[in-house]
């Protein structure tokens, strides 16, 4: 028995000892696979997340490789085959430790492409949904961050932002485009009960902008995603939800952190930067030896009700109306918030020139009252100097009648 157990303890080691040695065979080495075109700013900002984390890293140093696929403007097989020769040209010789995957469509390609271009490599994914998620079935070693951002969460925002909703008008790009809110069109029956549902869909942006400058007051507009006019020219879809802002008659409820500036209200959106952080520390711990089949997929935490305070106030929408723990961005600040320090300088230098003006009246005052006094003074002086000189004359005065009286008095007596 204890031979037994002796055996099975060295096992566990040898087996450890190999899985360890396994780990640091591994590339030192992580390939994004992004869904998007580079120029988008959602896209910009999940990869900047994502090489902070990498960057600051204190392992020995990793290589980051990066590819967008442009899913959202290219489909079709002759495309992803071209995409597949492409990346097996181009990385033949650079071996990779960890593929992480961007979008439940990129993850759909890197799937079907495993085998071939990445054999026995893990895959860590970001920007997948519940729903894609539960489509795709990714096999034990493929892990990530879910997104819980469904279209019912858009809605409670919306019933939140007009009490009396009694209509949405849903505003993007054809579904089967859409690389983040797709699984939106399965929502709405359900999510959307009850309410008059508009869907202004796969429409030019003439045809949009026309469309939401005639909403009813009941009524709100969610954006999914516009990628294109509709006649030839493509543009990040935060570029043309700022067009759209320009003419919408009704506050636009968006999901996206990058929709916010151009013209959205806000909502429960997702933080391209958390997400890319996320997937970075998973893809670091794989890369540090844990594995990823021990490593099951769990809820991204890069969605927050965030709201635009300068289309709060254009649109009469209160604070004490948002979802609890909402954050405010773009809110202008109050002349002390804005003008503090300065505030203060013009502060302290009119209570110095207060003091200085209150010392010099209050020296005045001294000044006057000893003038007065002076005066006072003077005049008592002079009265006195005056009664000395009357008297000094009155003696005079006698003195010499009584000399003038004994020299006439002789003469003046009356004879006995």
């Amino acid at each position: 028995m204890k031979g037994s157990i002796i055996g099975l303890a060295v096992a566990l080691t040898a087996l450890r000892a190999f899985t360890c040695a396994g780990a640091e065979l591994r590339p030192r080495s992580i390939l994004v696979l992004d869904q998007s075109e580079a120029r988008g700013p959602f896209y910009y900002q999940l990869f900047s997340g994502l090489r902070e984390v990498v960057t600051k890293d204190a392992k020995p140093h990793t290589t980051l490789y990066a590819e967008n696929l442009d899913l959202s403007r290219f489909k079709g097989a002759a495309y992803e085959q071209s995409l597949q020769r492409f990346l097996k040209e181009k990385y033949q010789d650079r071996p990779i430790g960890v593929v992480v995957t961007v979008g439940a469509a990129t993850l759909e390609l890197a799937l079907r492409w495993r085998d071939e271009l990445w054999p026995e490599t893990p895959v860590v994914f970001a920007l997948v949904d519940e729903m894609d998620f539960a489509r795709l079935k990714p096999p034990p070693d493929v892990t990530g961050t879910i997104v819980k951002l469904g279209l019912a969460d858009s809605i409670a925002v919306a019933r939140a932002l007009v009490p009396k909703l009694k209509t949405i008008a849903v505003v993007g790009d054809q579904w089967d485009r859409q690389v983040i809110f797709r699984n939106w069109k399965d929502e709405l029956p359900t999510a959307a009960a009850g309410l008059n549902v508009v869907e202004i869909i796969g429409q030019t942006m003439r045809e949009i902008r026309s469309r939401v400058a005639e909403l009813p007051e009941d009524s709100v507009i969610l954006y999914s995603g516009v990628y294109s006019d509709g006649e030839g020219t493509f543009y990040p879809p935060s570029f043309a939800l700022g067009l759209i802002a320009e003419k919408a008659s009704r506050p636009i409820v968006v999901a996206a952190e990058t929709f916010l500036s151009p013209g959205g209200i806000g909502g429960y959106v997702l933080v391209p930067s958390l997400i890319g952080t996320d997937a970075a520390r998973q893809a670091l711990r794989i890369l540090d030896g844990d594995q990823a089949s021990n490593t099951p997929a769990t809820a991204t935490g890069g969605v927050k009700p965030i709201f635009n305070w300068m289309q709060m106030q254009r649109w009469k929408v209160s604070q004490s109306d948002l979802p609890a723990g909402s954050e405010i961005r773009f809110r202008e600040p109050t002349f002390w918030e804005q003008y503090r320090w300065q505030s203060i300088a013009i502060g302290a230098v009119i209570l110095v020139q207060a003091v200085l003006i209150a010392m010099m009246l209050h020296e005045r005052r001294k000044r006057q009252v000893a003038e007065v006094d002076s005066r006072h003074r003077t005049s008592e002086l002079a009265h006195v100097s005056r009664q000395a000189t009357a008297g000094e004359l009155s003696a005079s005065i006698a003195h010499e009648l009584n000399s003038r009286w004994g020299q006439f008095s002789p003469i003046l007596k009356p004879p006995s």
